[in-house]
């Protein structure tokens, strides 16, 4: 009677290999998640702004993204009226990577978790 047989050398590699990206790497897309969070509350993400700034050397950038939502009253307003009134630009998200995806994706999770906290009037 001979032991359990184990899985050739390139499963094992293979399943190695995989297990560190996703441990290492999840695989949540914050900014998808924004994106679908607006769309399924609000019907659109047109009220969605990214504001992009590089930092740094042009060897080492050093980037920051800033999400904005614009907030509206309740009721129907003429644009003229709006963009001279009540229009205003709120901040709900920041952040800082190495690179602009990285900056996006932490500056999103930050603005989707400011979205849902309670007493949020967007």
């Amino acid at each position: 009677m001979s032991g359990p047989t184990q899985p050739p050398a390139q499963s094992r590699m293979f399943t190695q290999y995989y297990r560190a990206i996703l441990i290492d790497f999840p695989l949540i897309d914050h900014r998808m998640n924004l994106n679908n969070y607006l769309q399924r509350r609000f019907g659109s993400t047109q009220d969605l702004r990214l504001q992009e700034l590089s930092t740094g050397p042009p060897h080492a950038p050093r980037w920051t993204v800033t999400i904005y939502c614009w907030l509206f009253p309740n009721f129907f307003l003429t644009s003229r009226l709006i963009d001279r009134f009540l229009v205003r630009n709120v901040e709900y998200g920041r952040g800082e990577g190495p690179n602009k995806t990285a900056a996006t994706e932490l500056a999103s999770e930050r603005a989707l978790n400011a979205l849902q906290q309670p007493g949020t009037r967007h």
